[in-house]
């Protein structure tokens, strides 16, 4: 197969096209570790999260008050445990997405899990830990202008530009953690030079990549909703145990169609950062000729 050509620079369309040429060539490694790393907790997540959703669906439907009857905090635990596995399947996917685009870019994807897992999981913990960092130092700059400046909720709207500024200049942070190596500051660094100037191409790129996949999960999802609500208007009071276990089985199988978008929107992003890579630092050009004067010598 013909090693995937990473560094090189592309369209907003070659970016999509790409991703999913990327995907046609990897799959198989892909789906591999995905399903060691993904499978279970999201799996996990998704059937805690059906469950509780089809208790929650069947007392709502019967006679009578079975809601005053649900167990408030368990089902707040259960929901926060789903959501918490589901996030790191979503935490984990990020990982195997950019390590394995890290691979492709030395040359070749390891055959083995644990030689392709080979220093994923300490950049996984910086990422986590640089994104708990940058979190609550967007929390200190609200309370600092709510309490300190005074500043009013109206006032404090103004600085949602300058939040999505920041936002897209960092973006690319955790391709740089992953492909390059770098630590987690220096990754911050690395995806604000490469953006310095392509502020308004990296938003629009992002922009475009969120909603083509956005579209593509919702229309594969679509259906499951509706055979769902025709299942559900063909069953009385009576089975309202059976419509609540059909709504959260398509609930599961929503967030499984997430997720996989999201590995599609990941690997695009990362496209993205070679792209942006090529353009300001010309990376494949500077290999060419020393290529040819390696000839010529």
């Amino acid at each position: 197969m013909e090693q995937f050509e990473l560094r090189k620079t592309r369209t907003v369309s070659d970016v999509l096209n790409h991703a999913f040429k990327y995907i046609r060539e990897y799959y198989k490694s892909l789906i591999k570790i995905i399903a060691v790393y993904v499978l279970a907790p999201l799996m996990l997540g998704s059937i805690i999260f059906s469950l509780e959703m089809g208790s929650l669906f069947s007392a709502a439907f019967t006679p009578g008050d079975n809601l005053d009857s649900i167990d408030e905090f368990g089902t707040g635990v259960a929901f926060f445990s789903a959501i918490g596995l589901v996030l790191i399947a979503n935490l984990l996917l990020y990982g195997i997405i950019y390590q394995h685009m890290f691979h492709v870019s030395k040359g070749s994807v390891p055959e083995t899990v644990a030689e392709f897992s080979e220093g994923m999981f300490g950049k996984l913990l910086t990422l986590l830990l640089m994104a708990i960092l940058l979190f609550i130092v967007f929390m200190i700059y609200v309370v600092f202008l709510v309490l300190l400046v005074q500043v009013s909720a109206f006032t404090l709207i103004f600085t949602i530009p300058l939040l999505i500024f920041i936002i897209i200049r960092l973006l690319l942070f955790p391709v740089a953690l992953f492909v390059d190596e770098e630590g987690g500051f220096a990754s911050l660094g690395r995806s604000w030079r490469l953006t310095e100037g392509y502020f308004w191409n990296t938003f629009g790129v992002y922009l475009v990549i969120s909603i083509v996949f956005s579209i593509l999960s919702y229309l594969l999802s679509s259906p499951l909703y509706i055979i769902g609500m025709i299942a559900g208007a063909g069953l009385g009071i009576e089975e309202s145990e059976s419509l609540g276990t059909i709504m959260g089985i398509f609930y599961s199988f929503s967030m499984i169609f997430q997720i996989v978008f999201l590995a599609g929107q990941s690997i695009a992003l990362g496209l993205f950062y070679f792209n942006l890579e090529e353009r300001k630092e010309g990376h494949s050009l500077e290999k060419q000729i020393d290529t040819l004067e390696e000839g010529l010598a």
